[in-house]
């Protein structure tokens, strides 16, 4: 974990109150930026006659006027679909972070969050606590810990008041969901993450893919089809460990991910609630959003469609390796030297 950082020392904590009115108090609510955004991308998304009147009318912002299409008039529905595909996985992955390293910061009672947010960007720091938050997620400690930072409540056994019992383990349930699939993507998510995010080197487009059994070639039983990202990484693709590039391919539905960041945002809004009554004694009626266990699941695990072709699978992802020339002997002494570099980096 590492020593007391240098910038700690001596700070004084006389001011932690008046850091926490700033922070908790201001204009700059993390859900309502979110829910902005989330607003934009729809709009955009959505096209049809009255987003272009707007356009056609004209935007302003400041001294700033755009009037028409920006895209031009050879925006088609196919491309504000890649739109939704690529900016539903931009913006997600942002929700969940702005979510989760909210929690880290605020789970064990700090003098003053907004400081152990800004400790949180150290090199590393996300990652490993991020990791401990996953494997004790069900224990009962950080379940007490969700009670009381999400719905200000004493601990997981103490429900709010008018609420019953199966009302408040559903929405304990649904935010355990929630926020372990938050987790669960940020890993298996990262490079599709930060291709889009830096450098826009992912690609949208609509791939398809499907398997089927040479008993029964009209029947599949693994297909993906529609709005999909495209992006080159490095990926262990032998047996001993050795990285090469590869084309990955996500298949997104713009709309399922668009609506998990809608509740993503929700949950946000009643983390920051709670902690602008903890830390900045506010008084008054606050209405908090609990995330019921059916809400969640059913939008994760979607009831089949009674009018879609039933595959017994859906894939989310497929690989495609590049390809490489036979190793010769130059090409084995640079593979050794590269593996002894990098064994020595990691000492």
């Amino acid at each position: 974990m590492g020593g007391e950082r240098i910038e700690d020392i001596g700070l004084a904590v006389e001011q932690y109150d008046d850091l926490n009115r700033q922070f908790f108090t201001g204009q700059h609510a993390p859900h309502v930026f979110l829910r902005h955004r989330l607003q934009g991308a729809m709009l955009v998304a959505h096209g049809g006659e009255h987003v272009q009147a707007a356009l056609d009318a004209g935007l302003k912002v400041g001294e700033l006027e755009s009037r028409g299409n920006m895209g031009g008039d050879e925006v088609t529905d196919e491309d504000r679909t890649l739109f939704a595909a690529l900016e539903a996985i931009v913006l997600f992955h942002h929700a969940a972070e702005t979510m989760l390293r909210l929690l880290i910061a605020l789970e064990n009672d700090a003098l003053c969050p907004w400081l152990e947010v800004a400790r949180l960007k150290q090199a590393g720091a996300y990652p490993n606590r991020l990791r401990d938050l996953r494997k004790r997620l069900l224990e009962p400690g950080t379940q007490d810990n969700l009670a009381k930072v999400f719905y200000y409540r004493r601990d997981r056994n103490t429900p709010p008041p008018d609420t019953s019992d199966d009302a408040w383990a559903s929405a304990m349930k649904g935010l355990t969901i929630l926020i372990g699939e938050c987790c669960d993507r940020h890993d298996r998510e990262a490079s599709l993450y930060n291709s889009a995010k830096h450098g826009l080197s992912a690609v949208p487009g609509n791939a398809a893919m499907q398997m089927q059994s040479q008993e029964d070639p009209g029947n599949p039983f693994l297909a993906s089809n529609g709005p999909s990202i495209t992006l080159l990484e490095a990926v262990a693709n032998d047996k001993a460990g050795r990285k090469q590039w590869q084309q990955t391919t996500h298949w997104i539905p713009a709309d399922r991910r668009l609506a998990l960041t809608h509740l993503v945002i929700d949950q946000i809004e009643n983390l920051w609630t709670v902690a602008r009554m903890r830390y900045t004694e506010q008084t008054g009626k606050h209405r908090l959003k609990p995330l019921s266990r059916d809400t969640i699941s059913t939008l994760l695990s979607p009831p089949p469609d009674e009018d879609g072709p039933g595959y017994a699978f859906s894939v989310l992802s497929m690989g495609m390796p590049l390809l490489y020339v036979e190793d010769t002997p130059d090409i084995k002494r640079r593979l050794e030297a590269a593996a002894h570099r990098a064994k020595r980096q990691r000492r």
